[in-house]
């Protein structure tokens, strides 16, 4: 790689970057982690099955514990060790709308918050984001009940390929 192309970022820019990315492959190389980041994934699929220099960035980063249900709905991100592919992360919006829940500090005692659920595609994990939160599930169940509990709101059942959530 030519050092004029590749961009240093310093810790906690990484997640950062990361999150801002439409798709990208993260090759984990010792104590940095190498990004090539792409327009979307079929830029990404086109480089991994037809060789296309096509990405539209290169960084360099020093590494830092990744996490990745911040990433864009529909954004592939590929981690690799040492250029060998370890996992892929994919999130899929499923659901959004509004929560209206009781919050005693407002004068109406009602609150709402925006929400998206995600379904991660290479995972059987769910992702429930809110403005100022992002949280991970193992079963669709599990996040249902969270929600019902914080917020005493039901999200109900979510058709997945014309099918009901249950998992």
């Amino acid at each position: 790689m030519k050092t004029a192309s590749i961009s240093l970022g310093g810790i906690e820019m990484l997640l950062e970057r990361i999150n801002e990315l439409d798709s990208a492959i993260l090759n984990v190389v010792e104590d940095w982690v190498y990004i090539l980041g792409f327009y979307n994934t079929e830029r990404l699929n086109s480089y991994l099955e037809k060789g296309k220099k096509n990405w539209s960035s290169m960084g360099l980063y020093p590494f830092e514990e990744l996490v990745f249900h911040n990433i864009k709905t529909n954004a592939t991100i590929i981690l690799q060790q040492d250029g060998v592919e370890v996992a892929r992360y994919q999130y899929i919006n499923i659901d959004s709308g509004v929560l209206v829940y009781d919050n005693v500090r407002n004068k109406t005692g009602k609150a709402t918050g925006a929400y998206q659920i995600r379904k991660e595609v290479y995972s059987s994990s769910w992702n429930l984001k809110f403005a100022d939160s992002s949280l991970i599930f193992e079963e669709w169940e599990d996040m249902q009940s969270y929600v019902l509990m914080t917020y005493k709101y039901d999200i109900g059942e979510v058709l997945l390929d014309g099918e009901a959530v249950t998992s």
